[in-house]
């Protein structure tokens, strides 16, 4: 996650809802050196059990090999897919033990379905890979993603708040007719 903000929330809230003893590390691109190696040294060393490290993806360039991770959640995913690529590689290193389980989790609106910004991003992301380019070249894709994103998602979102038109009853054939009259 990047923001610091949302990191410290999250970093109070897996502590609470896991019942984490210690206080849950951080590690951010600004971080001292000397803080950031404490916090990988801490996580590396909680022994057995379940425990939690938030690392920015910017912080990536500047980390040590997490080992001891074998989960990793890329709670929010910026343009550049080779960053996203560095921050997972931190925990497939020499001397990983285990397999390692990357999850990348996506909002998807049920009236907007592939079109939500989630899919679409991740789309623009594998197409970027593919081609190789660099981040600063896919301005004009990038636009044209947003404006596919909000025009196809304000369709679908109009289409589904449209009203119903019922047809009108079908008229009972004269034998199905009672002798009734009004």
């Amino acid at each position: 996650c990047e923001d610091q903000d949302v990191q410290a929330f999250l970093a109070s809230e897996l502590r609470r809802a896991l019942g984490i003893a210690h206080p849950v590390q951080r590690i951010y691109e600004t971080m001292p050196a000397a803080a950031r190696q404490a916090a990988f040294a801490a996580f590396e060393q909680s022994g057995e059990g379940f425990d939690v490290l938030i690392v920015s993806p910017d912080a990536a360039d500047i980390a040590a090999p997490v080992t001891a991770a074998n989960h990793i959640v890329h709670l929010s995913r910026g343009w550049d897919p080779a960053a996203e690529d560095r921050a997972t590689s931190l925990v497939f290193h020499l001397g990983q033990m285990r397999d390692v389980t990357v999850y990348l989790p996506q909002a998807v609106h049920p009236a907007a379905e592939q079109n939500s910004f989630d899919l679409r991003l991740d789309d623009l992301r594998q197409r970027q890979r593919r081609k190789g380019q660099s981040p600063f070249n896919i301005d004009e894709e990038l636009t044209a993603l947003f404006d596919l994103v909000v025009s196809e998602a304000a369709e679908a979102i109009e289409a589904a708040s449209a009203p119903v038109q019922l047809a009108e009853p079908p008229v009972p054939p004269p034998s199905a007719q009672t002798g009734f009259r009004k």
